[in-house]
């Protein structure tokens, strides 16, 4: 599923790459056939900057698409790429100046939860008094009995002011929940 869909990104990102390029082309040969005569260099400076810009910009948007993939999410998140037993990832990721988050959500055996939770200095709390307006409709923690809370103080790693990541794990289904914010 992981492959398909990394696959899927790299096609929808070739398509939105060769249809910036087109226009870039266009003006670029417009430009290039003003340079010739002296008279028209103006023309040529006035097409070379939408072409750098349409360049940046559509470079921005490959390299955004490509990050907030859900396996690269996971990676930069946990320090691991999701192994053959993650099933089911969804992410989130939305950092803007200075604050962001990140909600993941997967299935995997629990393994791989505990692996995560043995990744950091996690302490286990009992009750989550924080609540998430912002989060995805697929991001719904469970609180089921046998549902482990831990809480993370990371403040430092990405923003100064205030981190925490909290997750939610299921050792019995597998079930795996994470939320992460950051303020600067």
């Amino acid at each position: 599923m992981i492959v398909l869909i990394n696959l899927l990104v790299i096609i929808v990102v070739l398509m939105v790459v060769a249809g910036f390029l087109f226009v870039p082309f266009a003006l670029l040969w417009w430009g290039l056939i003003a340079w010739r005569k002296p008279t028209r260099r103006w023309a040529w400076w006035l097409c070379a900057l939408p072409v750098y810009g349409i360049l940046f910009l559509s470079s921005v948007t490959a390299a955004y698409m490509w990050m907030t993939r859900p396996a690269a999410v996971f990676e930069m998140t946990f320090g691991f790429p999701p192994t053959n037993s993650v099933r089911q990832l969804e992410s989130s990721q939305f950092i803007l100046g200075d604050s962001g988050e990140r909600h993941l959500r997967f299935q995997a055996d629990p393994a791989v939860g505990q692996r995560i939770v043995a990744s950091r200095t996690w302490q286990r709390v009992d009750t989550f008094n924080d609540h998430d307006a912002d989060a995805p409709s697929w991001w719904r923690p469970s609180s089921g009995p046998s549902v482990e809370l831990y809480q993370a103080e990371l403040t430092g790693e990405q923003f100064g002011t205030i981190e925490m990541a909290f997750l939610w794990f299921d050792p019995t289904t597998g079930d795996v929940w994470y939320w992460w914010y950051g303020i600067d």
